[in-house]
């Protein structure tokens, strides 16, 4: 039995979170009150009562009118051949009758309901041309159509970065207040029940464990799963900095001698061309050092350049101009032998392990292969058991394929592959963002613990800026293919200088009430690569913009206390010259 004995309430206009791990029967809780459970599976007990009156097989005249939902997966729901006008206007005439004219223009309303920018362009537009928060929004638009009482959200802010996700969680509470409907919202993390909720229903293993509001479950959680959950997330404050755990001076790189080498980028670009002969600026003049042993975050907003930048530097990607220098020797990109040689020295820990592993060879098979490929050892077999063991798998999971793992499971593989070749550079490319917080926090201590059995230097890119600063000595923050902050870790998150660091930072989410604080939410998204604004290109969207922003980029300086910011207001605070702020 997948789901058993789960009893739910939800008042009028009120919100309810449905919090837990991957495979706790959320979502199924949620397919079951729209009866769409897939395939075979069937409601065998109970009820599902609305307003005292139990819903009718199929939902007929509730689902899309009465009850809506919003799916995980903007991509996966609608049709890549449709425009976004059609997709509504669609919606529209099914559930209100209304055709031509009248359900464009309804399309068009809800639009603006969601707060969608240029709303009248996007009617035109296809999903792949909308960001992953403009799709959500389409999303959110197409459930109002039917002017629903309930909207069921199922995770809905989960492949979304931290200010697109604060921005979607405002709209909902908005939309919420503006028509007195209930929101059913489902989550694995914490922090968005937390933001949403009035009231939260935990679940494991198919049942309800702890119910309460949601105030008094954060700040006292009864049941030992729900304090697990909740002792998983990374801490804002009071903990000790990863080299302080590493047994080494905070602040400072490893003092013994390490077998990492350092890895440098100067002046690197990265411009690509698309359809039309656009241009699009996805890495502009990058001047970046990691020192051996060092862990550099880099951390922003999708489309940033971060994974890019990555790229660049393990030399699966040509820049467009620049140097690439690791152990102060220039990066093969290349075949060749100097090519074979970096992709020993240099690995990458990709974000989706499925993408990388191949479905039909168990893990242990794929990892001997790597050995033997680079003439590693001549026990192959017996070094993939230690590199399943270094990375907390076991000896028996050599023999199980991609689909018989955990995605825990999955990305600790992909990990033990990349350490099969002995690299003494490792790119973590977003390597958490799919677990859920338990299986996160499990893999971030693993990642701290082999960069310090392997001497590993390590560049870790996230657009959460909380896992960032757990795992890293340094944090770079990237927006728009350039670098306008870095500097150490604890310093960027507890007093960050540049408007974008601080924003990024008030975007994250705090499970606890007595820590919750009011967000001051980064609007719009960030500008089309394609065409940036003159100036500085965080200019539309910052707070503190004047009139010299819109006219002069601003440098990256670095002041005294080795912070490098680029930005003209601080630049201003730094000199105590007067600011004029844009009108």
């Amino acid at each position: 039995m997948l789901v058993s004995d789960v009893s739910l309430q939800l008042p009028t206009g009120g919100a309810l979170g449905i919090v837990g791990e991957s495979g706790s029967g959320k979502s199924l809780t949620c397919l079951s009150i729209m009866d769409l459970l897939p395939g075979a599976l069937r409601q065998s007990a109970g009820a599902i009562r609305m307003n005292g009156a139990p819903l009718a097989p199929g939902r007929k005249g509730v689902r899309g009118r009465r009850i809506a939902m919003i799916f995980q997966d903007p991509g996966a729901t609608m049709n890549p051949l449709r425009r976004i006008g059609p997709f509504l206007s669609g919606l529209v005439k099914l559930h209100r009758g209304l055709a031509g004219a009248a359900a464009e223009a309804e399309a068009m309303r809800l639009l603006d309901a969601v707060r969608m920018p240029a709303a009248r362009e996007r009617l035109r537009a296809y999903p792949h041309e909308l960001s992953g928060g403009q799709n959500q929004r389409v999303m959110i638009a197409g459930a109002l159509a039917g002017d629903p009482e309930i909207l069921l959200a199922d995770e809905p802010t989960t492949a979304l970065d931290v200010t697109t996700q604060a921005q979607i969680l405002d709209l909902l509470a908005e939309l919420r207040a503006e028509r007195g409907m209930g929101l059913v919202l489902v989550s694995h993390d914490f922090g968005v029940i937390a933001e949403a909720a009035d009231h939260v229903a935990v679940m494991h293993a198919g049942s309800v464990v702890e119910q309460a509001p949601a105030d008094r479950l954060f700040s006292s959680p009864q049941h030992p799963y729900t304090a697990s959950l909740l002792a998983s997330i990374p801490p804002e404050t009071g903990r000790a900095s990863v080299a302080e755990r590493q047994g080494r001076p905070p602040n400072n790189l490893p003092s013994q001698a390490t077998r990492g080498i350092g890895i440098e980028a100067r002046r690197l670009s990265r411009t690509f061309e698309t359809r039309g002969r656009a241009r699009v600026n996805a890495l502009n003049d990058v001047n970046l050092a990691v020192q051996p042993g060092e862990m550099l975050g880099v951390v922003g907003e999708s489309g940033c350049g971060k994974s890019t930048f990555g790229r660049l530097l393990v030399g699966l990607d040509k820049p467009s101009s620049g140097d690439i220098f690791a152990g102060g020797e220039p990066v093969a990109t290349e075949d060749g032998a100097a090519f074979r040689l970096s992709r020993r020295r240099l690995q990458m820990v990709w974000q989706d392990p499925l993408s990388v592993l191949n479905p039909r060879l168990p893990i242990g098979y794929q990892i001997m292969e790597v050995l033997k490929a680079h003439r590693i050892t001549d026990d192959a077999e017996s070094r993939m058991i230690e590199l399943l063991q270094a990375v907390k798998l076991k000896a028996e999971h050599a023999s199980r394929y991609a689909h018989q793992l955990s995605g825990g499971q999955r990305q600790r593989a992909v990990i033990a592959r990349a350490l099969a070749v002995e690299p003494q550079i490792v790119v973590f490319d977003e390597p958490v963002s799919a677990l859920d917080l338990s299986v996160q926090a499990q893999v971030i201590e693993m990642i701290a613990d082999i960069r310090n059995r392997f001497d590993l230097t390590g560049i870790f890119i996230s657009h959460d800026i909380r896992v960032v600063r757990y795992v890293s000595d340094r944090i770079a923050v990237m927006y728009l293919g350039r670098i306008v902050e870095i500097g150490q870790a604890d310093d960027i998150f507890h007093t960050p200088k540049h408007p974008y660091t601080q924003a990024l930072l008030s975007a994250v989410l705090s499970p606890d009430p007595k820590r919750r604080k009011s967000r001051r939410v980064l609007r719009g998204d960030p500008p089309d690569p394609a065409h940036l604004p003159s100036g500085c290109p965080f200019h539309p969207r910052c707070p503190r913009a004047a009139v010299r922003c819109s006219a002069e980029p601003p440098a990256l300086h670095t002041s005294a206390d080795g912070r490098s910011t680029a930005c003209h207001a601080v630049d201003v605070e730094t000199s105590g010259m007067p600011w004029e702020f844009a009108a």
